[in-house]
């Protein structure tokens, strides 16, 4: 956060306040601003890569039926900032760079601004079924084993990659065993309604914001 608040992304959402007190980062609000006369809630989903997908968690804990932040009705977040660092030393490694990320080794950030509502629609589309029934269907599995399942459009399980815009997982191997749908980084580009490259050479840091 301390990173966005010093870059041209965070001046053109005219955010007025990064939300530090917990109660409303509990409910989904990382940063307020605003867009032409809108108001707008952002909750920040940051990695430490350049992956060409993000995921959106459809469900939580499984212990607890927890609803995953993309659906809870109780969040109050309008807008996603899904954010790319690339970390210099871990251009390639998602898990190093996330161990290793500061304020002063990210060499590049791609950053993308989504109605929170689109990106859902978009999703529902994609997979044609309303998100909580595919949550219910995949629970009703009773998968068993210790990777991450992926799903096909017509929920059939699989290990091996998937070809589609947008498709869910299951990750057997965590305690929790959330779900998640990946979306991949072309269609939430064209899903923004911003769209950022910010780049830092020899202490020169640039931006572009690209128009969709």
């Amino acid at each position: 956060m301390h990173y966005l608040e010093n870059t041209q992304i965070f001046k053109d959402m005219n955010i007025r306040e990064v939300v530090h007190d917990r109660k409303r980062q509990l409910k989904g609000i990382d940063a307020i601003g605003s867009i032409g006369n809108e108001n707008i809630n952002v909750d920040v989903k940051a990695i430490a890569s350049q992956l060409n997908t993000f995921c959106f968690e459809i469900s939580g804990n499984v212990s607890t039926n927890q609803i995953g932040w993309l659906i809870n009705p109780d969040l109050e977040t309008t807008h996603y900032l899904i954010v790319y660092h690339t970390v210099k030393g871990a251009e390639k490694n998602y898990r190093l760079g996330k161990r290793i990320m500061t304020v002063n080794n990210v060499v590049e950030t791609e950053a993308m601004l989504i109605e929170k509502e689109k990106l859902s629609h978009f999703i529902e589309h994609q997979l044609g079924e309303d998100i909580p029934h595919i949550v219910k269907e995949i629970r009703n599995m009773n998968l068993e084993g210790r990777g991450v399942v992926r799903f096909d459009k017509n929920l059939k399980p699989s290990t091996k990659s998937v070809k589609a815009d947008a498709y869910p997982t299951i990750s057997l191997g965590l305690k929790e065993q959330p779900i998640n749908v990946v979306v991949r980084k072309e269609q939430l580009k064209n899903l923004a309604i911003k769209h950022w490259v910010v780049e830092d050479k020899n202490n020169m840091v640039t931006s572009d914001q690209i128009e969709n």
